[in-house]
This record gives structure tokens, C-alpha cells and sequence, in this order.
């Protein structure tokens, strides 16, 4: 059936990679793939079209595991286990997941498709304004995530006991913003699998690892806690414009989680709220005991700091922030799911009626769709993947 979340921004990283055997106009159970919008080591996301039978049309994306993972039956077992693990969050700061299966031997999830962009392509677009977000949005996207993070630490099993569901990724990546101003926590479950390959080997680390708890750094046992740790590295990038923990490279990072506390934010930027200043700092703790203990707990600490500086931001608000750092970005997206739906509608009807003997074979109108949809505007300036920039400068759809 169904499950899993959304990445990241759908078109954060398109590349010209193989995005697998798959073409525009081919179905996932009732989801007709539109054009590949994300290409990565483990997974392509297509955008596709779900057409119910009151006439309705909507827009999702579809993940399918890549042609180099198919192959490996953990890979496989995991994707589809975290699927319906994280298909289990029911909460509007998740993406919801619609369904997962498999076809063609791949698995595949269907999920809730994000129009938006992660907070590490808004905080660069901001930060190459020589400027920090305001307060008041980082507070109410903050507390938002807090909320969507929470009700996934409380996915409960068919008996009601707790999955005991981590995260492990959280990072600027994995929390977007759409234009209508709502806050997404994605990629729960791969985040899991990527977490133990992160640390694999020495001098093959990959990920956020200025974003890893002490205890993730050492290989410990880890809870919703480490979690937490990763929203405080999160709140103090967005708070001072840096991450705590910036060494030379990904091993030096982990060693100062391990071993040094960081600089206090009230004394890089002392206009920092002193409440806020505290939150940040427990919320870094080295010990899990003198951290937060639950995500709801540390939003209702960030509420309260939100009424103490009297910046509060409505959705509408911080929705618009989004647009004005990412100019025209909506509304070329729009054009061109709707170029490729009509280009889509167009084959189609080719293939139902050809209009005489010689007309082209579905193959050659798929291959005709193929270059038109490549000629379709990429949106280069949309939210590419950022937290790379974010991470790195505190050492980027």
C-alpha cells in the first residue's frame, strides 16, 4: 500500500542523471509519472499526476529506489519497512505519505508533494542578503517543526506501543517551508538508513554530520533526544548564522560534538534573548538526561519566547518570505507541472486515436515527449540543494 515521506524539495537537486528505466507517461498504481524532478545515489522523485474518479486531479511525488539499489534485498527490505513505518505519521508538519509498493520489481511511495523550499536554500538566499531570517519566522517554523517532529516520536504500533521512530537527519535539508507559509518534516526512515552508513568507514563519511548528537558521533544507543540535539544545532545556524560545531572536516566536527561545548549565542550576537539563549544551549547538551526530553516540551519553551519578543509571524507571513526569497520561483513551477500535463494529455490521446497507419508507435511518442519535457524551462533558480552551503558554512531541493 503506501508510505514514506518526502525527501526534500522535489526539484532541490535535479541533475542529469539516469533517473531509471522509467518514462514520462508511465502509471505507479494510479500515479501517471509526469518528469523526473529529483535524481540521487539511492532514489529518483518524479513528479506525477493522480486522477480520481470525481475528476479531480493532484499532483504527488513518487519515489522509486534507484536501478544501483534494487538490487540489494536490505535496501529493499528498509525502504519499504520505513515506508510504512513513517506512513503511520499522520500530522500537517509531516509530509503525508499516500501509498508504497512495488512495481516492475522497485519499490516505490507515493507522497504528499511539497511546493516550497528547505530552509537551507531560505536561509542562503537570505544570508547572500548579508542577513539573518527574522526572529519571529524562525520561532514559528521552529515550533511548527517541533510539532510535526513530536508526533512522529509518538508513532505508536497496532498494539499502541511506540515505534520508538528517530529521525536522525535533521537538518536544514529536511525541513521545508512551502509559499502558503506551512512547515514540512521530511525524509524520516531513509534518514535511518542513511545514519548507519554516515559513519560506516573512516574517510567515507557522508551527511550533515555537524547536525549528529554526541551519542550518534559515538555510536551509541540513541532515542528522541538525539533528535532534539540536532533541532538546537538547527536553532543556533538560524539564530547566529553558523552551526556550534565548524571544524576543518566532517571528522573534526564530530570530535568537537564529542568533546567541546559551544560558544553560548548571547555571546557571538548579545541581543540574543536570554530565554532563547538557554533553550539553545539545553537543547545542546552533551548529556541526553540535561536535554529536552520530548519535542513538545521544547515548543512550548519556543512559544514562549515567541510572546516574550512579540514577533509572532501567521502562516501567510512567513509564506510570503519564502516568495520574496525565491522570486518567481512559484509560479514558473506551475507553468511547467502544467506544460508537462498538457504535453502528457497530448501523447496520450496520440496513442488512443492515432489519426492513420503511419502515425508514430507509442515508443516514438514517448521519445517525442522525452525531448519536449527536456526542453521545458529546469528552474535553476528555484530551491536547489543548499544545506551544503548551510553545513559548510557553518565549517543546501
Amino acid at each position: 500500500m503506501v508510505g514514506e515521506r518526502v525527501a526534500k524539495d522535489p526539484w532541490s537537486d535535479w541533475n542529469d542523471d539516469d533517473p531509471g528505466n522509467f518514462q514520462p507517461g508511465d502509471t505507479i498504481g494510479p500515479y501517471e509519472l509526469l518528469f523526473p524532478a529529483a535524481v540521487g545515489g539511492m532514489a529518483a522523485v518524479w513528479a506525477a499526476r493522480l486522477r480520481r474518479p470525481n475528476g479531480s486531479v493532484q499532483i504527488v511525488a513518487v519515489k522509486l529506489l534507484s536501478d544501483a539499489m534494487r538490487g540489494d534485498d536490505d535496501a529493499r527490505a528498509m525502504f519499504l519497512d520505513e515506508a510504512c513505518t513513517a506512513s503511520r505519521i499522520l500530522h500537517p508538519n509531516v509530509v503525508h505519505i499516500l501509498a508504497y509498493g512495488e512495481v516492475r520489481d522497485r519499490p516505490y511511495l507515493a507522497m504528499e508533494w511539497i511546493d516550497g523550499a528547505p530552509i537551507a536554500k531560505i536561509f542562503a538566499n537570505q544570508k547572500a542578503k548579508r542577513a539573518l531570517l527574522p526572529l519571529g519566522w524562525v520561532l514559528h517554523v521552529m515550533i511548527d517543526a517541533c510539532a510535526g517532529l513530536h508526533a512522529a516520536h509518538e508513532v505508536r504500533d497496532d498494539t499502541g506501543e511506540l515505534l520508538n521512530l528517530i529521525h536522525r537527519d535533521v537538518t536544514p535539508e529536511n525541513v521545508m517551508v512551502t509559499f502558503d507559509g506551512m512547515v514540512k518534516v521530511v525524509d524520516f526512515g531513509v534518514a535511518k538508513t542513511r545514519a548507519r552508513a554516515q559513519i560506516s568507514r573512516v574517510g567515507a563519511i557522508k551527511g550533515k554530520t555537524g547536525y549528529f548528537s554526541p551519542e550518534q558521533v559515538m555510536g551509541g544507543t540513541l532515542d528522541r533526544r538525539s533528535d532534539l540535539f540536532s533541532m538546537g544545532v538547527l536553532l543556533y545556524l538560524l539564530v547566529t548564522g553558523h552551526t556550534p560545531f565548524r571544524g576543518k572536516g566532517p571528522l573534526e566536527a564530530m570530535q568537537q560534538i564529542a568533546n567541546r561545548n559551544p560558544q553560548p549565542p548571547r555571546e557571538i550576537m548579545p541581543e540574543v534573548h536570554p530565554e532563547l539563549d538557554r533553550i539553545i544551549m539545553r537543547a545542546l547538551a552533551k548529556n541526553p538526561n540535561e536535554r529536552y526530553q520530548t519535542a513538545a516540551e521544547l515548543r512550548r519553551d519556543l512559544e514562549q519566547v515567541s510572546l516574550a519578543v512579540r514577533e509572532g509571524y501567521t502562516d501567510k507571513q512567513v509564506g510570503q518570505l519564502v516568495r520574496d526569497l525565491l522570486p518567481g520561483v512559484a509560479e514558473a513551477r506551475k507553468e511547467r507541472i502544467d506544460q508537462a500535463i498538457d504535453e502528457l494529455d497530448r501523447i496520450l490521446a496520440e496513442r488512443a486515436h492515432p489519426q492513420k497507419p503511419q502515425a508514430a508507435r507509442p515508443e516514438d511518442a514517448t521519445e517525442v515527449m522525452l525531448r519536449r519535457i527536456s526542453m521545458l524551462p529546469i528552474l535553476q533558480d528555484g530551491p536547489e540543494a543548499t544545506a551544503e552551503g548551510a553545513s559548510s558554512d557553518a565549517a543546501p531541493a
